[in-house]
């Protein structure tokens, strides 16, 4: 069973509807298995609270077909009415409230400090540093975003890409293969291409790759 609370006042406890738009808050359910381990005030305050928190949800959901100054038209409205909570506690705790109220009201102020006592300056320095915009370096900072944040998906993909490649067939490097690197050019090879092969490579001091050595030769 719901409770369906209408424009004009009036409620209404009858079963939920079977169709509902989807994406709409779905209230919490369950609640009722905690109603016969705590007391009546603790138990309607939990109901308040997830009522309040169902409401919110379907407000911004139906909000998201609004435009900005309706938006912003809703926001108020939704300030200026007291939440569920707020009425169970004018309803059913109004005597603590009052309470409450009193207990602010025969309040006296807290003394001032001590430090505040013997330099009566410090309230006011304290006040006219916070009207003092932020220096220009720091509000750089706080604005300037991450860097590697605004790249693009492909960028960032790129950043990982591998980027050495072998001088005789241009395949990209691959980590299950024999490399060997060239101390001419710099260039990277498979050892398969230049016909070296990793027990051989260990036996050369200084590899230069075909390209280099015709140049050497005048080739």
């Amino acid at each position: 069973m719901c409770l369906y609370g209408y424009p004009d006042g009036s409620w209404e406890l009858t079963l939920p509807e079977e169709m509902v738009p989807p994406g709409l808050p779905v209230p919490t359910r369950g609640i009722n298995r905690r109603r016969d381990y705590v007391n009546r005030s603790d138990y309607l305050t939990l109901v308040a609270h997830h009522s309040d928190s169902w409401l919110m949800g379907v407000t911004f959901f139906l909000s998201t077909h609004l435009d900005a100054y309706q938006r912003i038209r809703l926001f108020d409205m939704v300030n200026e009415m007291r939440t569920v909570h707020d009425e169970f506690y004018l309803s059913y705790g109004l005597s603590w409230l009052s309470t409450f109220a009193r207990y602010n009201a025969n309040r006296e102020p807290s003394a001032p400090t001590q430090e505040n006592v013997s330099n009566p300056d410090v309230v006011s320095i304290t006040h006219a540093e916070e009207n003092v915009p932020p220096a220009q370096d720091s509000m750089q900072v706080l604005s300037a975003p991450n860097r590697d944040s605004r790249k693009p998906a492909k960028d960032k993909q790129k950043d990982n890409e591998v980027t050495d490649f072998c001088g005789s067939c241009n395949a990209p490097y691959h980590a299950n293969a024999f490399w060997i690197g060239c101390d001419g050019c710099d260039q990277w090879f498979h050892g398969k291409c230049v016909n070296i092969t990793a027990s051989e490579a260990k036996y050369i001091e200084e590899y230069k790759c075909p390209d280099c050595i015709r140049e050497v030769i005048g080739e």
